[in-house]
């Protein structure tokens, strides 16, 4: 079976989101504000597995997290919500940012893509970060979709999945699915993303990479690996389709 990677970087603003929206520019990453970004505009921060509207995303301990970072460290950088300055949630908008900083609840999203293909210098917990994120606060639940019965047994050197419900997050099985199939998720996966430990850690690379260029490297990296991928995907639709016609 040959497993095509997500495109989406095609009339993005347009094809995928309401129409009305501002389109009329090509998409070029040219930041023309100061604050950060928090994506996808979706973060599963205001709702927990059982209970939806459990309260307001910015009320989230993530982000006391964040509003507890001393200003010695912050120097006043903003990090927002897309809720807290728009209405919708076009992507185009987070061309007009620095940066985008990615907070998980699924493995893949369509928005993420989206964001990734625009060249926005990305940023994203790290693995152990994430890890204490999930332990603590199930961050990444949506990940399972029910616990069906696994009609094929999985090999004895790779855990479930799907786990079990109510699986204690502190026990040797949860962390042996974690560190199996969490690293394969599309933003551990992309190219040019920078992870950080902490809060601290991330207004600390931010900063020295506005200092010394680096973000405009980033964008630009991510632009060579995006076109790179779009001629490849070309090239191998080019070769299903011939192979079609033959039929």
């Amino acid at each position: 079976v040959l497993l095509l990677p997500s495109w989406c970087g095609e009339g993005i603003g347009v094809k995928f989101c309401e129409s009305g929206w501002e389109n009329r520019l090509q998409p070029s990453w040219i930041s023309t504000r100061s604050e950060v970004m928090l994506v996808p505009y979706r973060s599963n921060l205001d709702r927990s597995r059982f209970e939806q509207s459990l309260r307001q995303p910015i009320d989230h301990p993530i982000m006391q997290e964040l509003r507890d970072v001393p200003l010695v460290h912050s120097s006043g950088t903003e990090v927002k919500l897309i809720s807290e300055l728009y209405v919708d949630s076009n992507p185009i908008r987070m061309l007009n940012h620095p940066a985008v900083v990615i907070i998980p609840y699924q493995i893949s999203t369509m928005n993420l893509v989206e964001l990734y293909r625009l060249n926005i210098p990305m940023f994203c917990p790290s693995l152990s970060l994430l890890k204490r994120w999930d332990r603590k606060h199930d961050l990444l639940w949506e990940v399972h979709y029910g616990w069906p019965e696994n009609l094929v047994p999985n090999p004895d050197n790779i855990p479930d999945p799907n786990g079990r419900l109510n699986m204690d997050r502190n026990s040797e099985e949860w962390e042996n699915m974690f560190d199996y199939w969490v690293p394969l998720a599309d933003f551990y996966q992309m190219k040019g993303i920078t992870y950080f430990d902490s809060w601290q850690d991330f207004y600390r690379k931010y900063h020295e990479f506005q200092k010394n260029g680096r973000l405009d490297e980033i964008s630009h990296e991510m632009s060579k690996e995006n076109n790179e991928l779009r001629n490849d995907l070309v090239d191998q639709w080019k070769s299903i389709l011939a192979r079609v016609r033959k039929i």
